[in-house]
């Protein structure tokens, strides 16, 4: 078992020493501290690994930070409609479905998405829908947390218009990954889930503790997943890419984590954010799992591009080292990396 714990004060004592970047942190260091860094240290000396906690931190940040498949926000279209117009009036009529707050949204498009719908049109009721609102509902609510229904979605683009009674009217059309048919699509879903569940078989997983079941699950994506050289196929982002084709960048491991955790019944995020203070190229996803009544944060990519356990089952302060996300929405994790 990695020594969790010793890596993250050590981490943030040497990141404070080599690159200064951390003034909130004391510049000195009392004795206890010190044995802890030569601990640790001795230990990397064993294992051969890079030369410095820093040089392993720069290594990943340099190979195993992807950016997501998921399209910024500033680049789906969004159109705003004269209700007079004549394209106005065939969205008004194709009007199938009213909502009235997020959760009917979430449950209208993951439906949609469910079925390999090409579209859906819909009426607001009231003012609480716009283009944010939207992304968050069919990214965040719906794409990141329902990874097999959803699978195959890579963008969106909306139209808004009002009706004769002044409602907001919305259609909003879906762009699938790789120019992908609906048959394709619903043919690599039912990959995902048949390997899926095959891999929980071939691990025993009903039969294992929680930790035994994400110890399993972490050991064997690093074991058959690969990290592929750039360029990077669409399908690398995705579960179908580490499951069937055996590569896989940061979301294709995180989403695949998911997937496994919630078939063997392991409370589990998908969760999204960036490295190195890089919003536009750092992009980065990893995993947020609990065990034992407690959430921990599990990197299963940088994981295997280390070669250590260094990012399993820590805490949100040994994660800021190397990245930034939005912990409000997230559970906020134990304060002690997790030890069997």
């Amino acid at each position: 078992m990695k020594r969790i714990f010793t890596f993250c004060a050590v981490a943030v004592l040497i990141l404070t020493l080599l690159s200064g970047c951390r003034p909130d942190v004391a510049a000195t260091l009392d004795s206890t501290e010190q044995d802890l860094e030569q601990d640790y240290l001795r230990y990397l000396n064993e294992d051969s690994p890079p030369k410095s906690v820093l040089d392993t931190l720069d290594m990943m940040l340099a190979h195993y930070v992807s950016g997501l498949a998921q399209p910024p926000q500033s680049s789906i279209p969004s159109s705003v409609i004269d209700p007079g117009d004549a394209s106005a009036q065939t969205i008004v009529g194709n009007v199938s479905d009213v909502v009235s707050s997020e959760g009917e949204l979430v449950s209208l498009i993951h439906d949609a998405l469910q079925d390999l719908d090409e579209s859906v049109t819909f009426e607001v009721s009231g003012s609480w829908l716009n283009d944010d609102v939207l992304y968050d509902v069919v990214f965040d609510q719906v794409d990141n947390v329902y990874m097999i229904d959803a699978f195959g979605l890579y963008g969106y683009k909306t139209s808004w218009t009002q009706n004769s009674s002044g409602n907001t009217v919305c259609f909003l059309e879906f762009i699938f990954i790789d120019n992908c048919t609906a048959d394709e699509i619903r043919s690599m879903r039912q990959e995902i889930e048949r390997r899926s569940k095959q891999i929980i078989r071939d691990l025993d997983l009903g039969n294992k503790t929680d930790y035994e079941k994400i110890v399993a699950i972490d050991q064997y994506l690093c074991d058959t997943v690969e990290y592929p050289e750039e360029p990077y196929l669409d399908l690398d982002h995705t579960p179908y890419g580490a499951l069937h084709d055996g590569r896989a960048v940061c979301d294709g491991y995180s989403r695949t984590v998911k997937i496994l955790c919630d078939l063997c019944g392991l409370d589990c995020y998908f969760v999204v954010g960036y490295c190195d203070n890089d919003p536009v190229n750092g992009g980065h996803a990893w995993n947020l799992v609990k065990i034992e009544g407690e959430y921990y944060q599990l990197d299963t990519t940088w994981n295997d591009g280390s070669g250590t356990k260094d990012y399993f089952l820590v805490t949100d302060a040994f994660m800021t080292l190397s990245r930034t996300w939005d912990q409000s929405v997230y559970p906020v994790s134990a304060k002690i990396a997790y030890h069997p």
